[in-house]
């Protein structure tokens, strides 16, 4: 196991933690309804037990981050179901070049199986990112994170629209319905922008890479 694999990211933060907070106020929410909750009462308890009261922190935390990685799967799983095109595909719509070079230069380095399938060839270009430009690779988590964002959120909104109609703010669920609507078309759209941006950083680095092995033999 890598230290990496340990530390928390942007990608944590933004498509896990802040969704499963928002999801659990909204569980808290729907709870009161049946349960009281008395806030006050529970902040002047836990005054008295410091200790404790990090610990809940840290309990609350991380329930967050599980239930936010929750959030994140049916919204995944709905955008493969809407979107069905392959790496193939994606490149021939991004390369704008007369000659199509990008999409003849993905063509020679791999096989057809490969770019027929979008996370094979995802998850290779990243790892090569990572190991030859990590300036590039950084930024390719940073759209990541925002992405996962955009479809983490969309279904603790969904659920805080339900809460605020059983709550009867009828005017009020306008307002996450809404936002739930901008959300999940931001994550529908925002992929091609990935794809291009990890497509076009690959193919920058590998011609790079290999133009200054190539000057280093001479």
């Amino acid at each position: 196991m890598k230290l990496a694999d340990i530390l928390i990211d942007l990608n944590d933060i933004y498509g896990r933690l802040i969704p499963g907070m928002i999801l659990a106020i909204d569980l808290c929410l729907i709870g009161n309804l049946f349960i009281p909750i008395y806030p006050q009462q529970i902040i002047e308890y836990l005054k008295e037990f410091p200790s404790l009261s990090i610990l809940l922190i840290l309990i609350f935390l991380v329930a967050c981050h599980l239930i936010g990685e929750l959030s994140l799967y049916p919204i995944f799983k709905l955008r493969r179901i809407l979107i069905r095109e392959t790496p193939l595909q994606n490149l021939k719509q991004l390369d704008v070049t007369k000659e199509k070079d990008l999409v003849a230069f993905f063509e020679s380095k791999f096989s057809e199986d490969a770019l027929d399938s979008k996370s094979t060839l995802m998850s290779y270009c990243k790892d090569y990112l990572l190991e030859n430009s990590f300036q590039a690779y950084v930024q390719a988590r940073k759209i990541e994170a925002r992405i996962n964002l955009k479809g983490g959120i969309v279904i603790p909104l969904i659920i805080l629209t339900v809460t605020c109609l059983l709550y009867r703010q009828w005017a009020l669920s306008l307002l996450p319905f809404l936002l739930a609507v901008i959300f999940f078309d931001g994550f529908r759209k925002s992929f091609r922008g990935e794809d291009q941006f990890i497509y076009k950083a690959y193919h920058n680095c590998w011609t790079n890479l290999h133009r200054l092995d190539n000057q280093s033999k001479k």
